[in-house]
């Protein structure tokens, strides 16, 4: 497993600015909602506008690799 940082275009107040995870490979990092680590796409955030919804929208870059052999959000920054 590779620990992702996760950056969201959107600029607006009220949203998810950035977060942390660990996850398979870059495109399921991208699929991973900061909030509970659920698909951005699933019925769950249907109507969620707090993350980007496009994984075009989303930044990603490795900055490392995790023991834990599980998909999980490290850490998730709200404002």
């Amino acid at each position: 497993m590779k620990i992702y940082l996760l950056t969201s275009n959107l600029d607006d107040y009220d949203q998810y600015d950035a977060c942390v995870v660990c996850a398979e490979n870059e495109e399921s990092a991208k699929k991973m909602h900061p909030e509970d680590g659920k698909d951005i796409n699933s019925e769950y955030h249907e109507n969620d506008f707090t993350w980007p919804k496009d994984i075009n929208d989303i930044k990603c870059i490795e900055i490392g690799k995790s023991i834990i052999n599980k998909k999980y959000i490290v850490l998730s920054s709200f404002y």
